[in-house]
């Protein structure tokens, strides 16, 4: 049986050095594998983006994350590490990705075109806007910040499915330590991007995607997932709630 590398600790996650212009789509790998090739492969084939992939698997996802590498070293690198939570995942993905934009991206989210260039123009046309993303939602603000709806164009908050970024303000703003677990803590962290000035847009067009099964949530202990989204939710309306002067506007 092959093995592994061994795991990094997050003292020795990688940084990197020069930032190039260009966009590195990250996904955090934990299991599914199936799933996972089909994702990777769908983003390779579309599009013409790095890819970098954290793992923190112990299953069979390990091992075809390091095919990808294997298979094409010159767009998709492999981070073997600890278990850690989501936050700590992602900003380990953001510090180690070499290009200025970088796509959030979970491997329920499959591409059946390029995804990314509509996303990628955006930005590179906006220098206003910080991230832009596939799926957007606004505070309902009638519902004192308890729930939140689909919307397009600015919007508050910005769903963790797909989302393209500028490194620099992820770094300056980066997700919420505390978030083990990914539910609510992009829209923690939307709002926490909103509050340092940032402007985040979900366009109003059709984009090439089709949601696969999300097993963040349907396939995660019921327990551990209601515990720790509730953590996530209940420490963004302390925070936020109330503060409508970093929403989006309104019509």
């Amino acid at each position: 049986m092959r093995s592994l590398s061994p795991a990094l600790s997050a003292a020795e996650l990688p940084v990197a050095g020069e930032i190039s212009p260009g966009v590195t789509v990250v996904v955090i790998v934990d299991g599914w594998a199936a799933d996972l090739q089909d994702c990777i492969s769908r983003v390779l084939k579309h599009t013409s983006a790095k890819v970098l992939m954290l793992d923190i698997a112990t299953d069979e996802s390990s091992f075809v994350a390091i095919e990808f590498s294997e298979k094409f070293p010159d767009r998709v690198s492999v981070i073997r590490s600890v278990k850690l939570g989501w936050s700590k995942c992602l900003l380990a993905l953001i510090r180690a990705a070499n290009t200025d934009l970088i796509a959030v991206m979970d491997i329920s989210t499959l591409f059946d075109a390029d995804a990314l260039a509509p996303l990628v123009q955006l930005l590179r046309e906006d220098q206003s806007l910080t991230a832009v993303g596939w799926k957007g939602v606004n505070v309902d603000l009638e519902n004192n910040w308890f729930t939140s709806s689909d919307a397009v164009g600015e919007v508050d908050q910005l769903l963790g499915y797909l989302l393209l970024i500028r490194r620099e303000q992820a770094l300056n703003t980066p997700p919420h330590k505390d978030a083990r677990f990914y539910r609510n803590a992009d829209m923690e962290w939307s709002l926490a991007l909103r509050e340092s000035g940032g402007k985040l847009v979900a366009p109003n067009i059709q984009l090439p995607i089709t949601q696969g099964r999300h097993h963040g949530y349907f396939d995660t202990d019921p327990q551990y997932r209601d515990k720790e989204s509730q953590k996530n939710y209940s420490r963004m309306l302390q925070r936020f709630r109330g503060k409508t002067s970093i929403l989006a506007p309104r019509q």
